[in-house]
């Protein structure tokens, strides 16, 4: 992973469209939502941390599951639902994966900033 999600900015240019795309905790009322930070306490830290890796791990199982549609598709609709599949995930696993950097440092500045007031 790059520095900071810095790499997934670079290669993929995600900070420019990753507000572009739904949240589906926001779609289905379900979940924790992702647009924003709600606060840099460390509950809400460790659980937006959790959450983005939730989400990535959530994106990567259904894409496993694609090639099952091999066996009861015609291998046109197959590679239909194969890339679909690839359209409807990767970006969010890109997302996941430029956030998470970027509030793990965040949570290591605070943790660093406490450190420092308690010497």
């Amino acid at each position: 992973m790059g520095k900071n999600g810095q790499l997934y900015d670079s290669a993929f240019l995600v900070k420019s469209w990753k507000d572009k795309v739904p949240d589906g905790a926001s779609l289905f009322n379900l979940g924790y939502r992702k647009k924003q930070l709600p606060s840099t306490k460390k509950k809400d830290m460790e659980e937006f941390i959790m959450e983005t890796k939730r989400a990535e791990l959530t994106h990567w199982l259904i894409m496993l599951l694609a090639p099952a549609f091999f066996l009861w598709n015609p291998l046109w609709a197959a590679w239909i639902n194969i890339i679909y599949a690839l359209c409807s995930n990767v970006p969010f696993i890109m997302i996941q994966r430029y956030n998470r950097p970027r509030l793990e440092r965040i949570q290591r500045l605070k943790i660093k900033r406490i450190d420092n007031r308690l010497s």
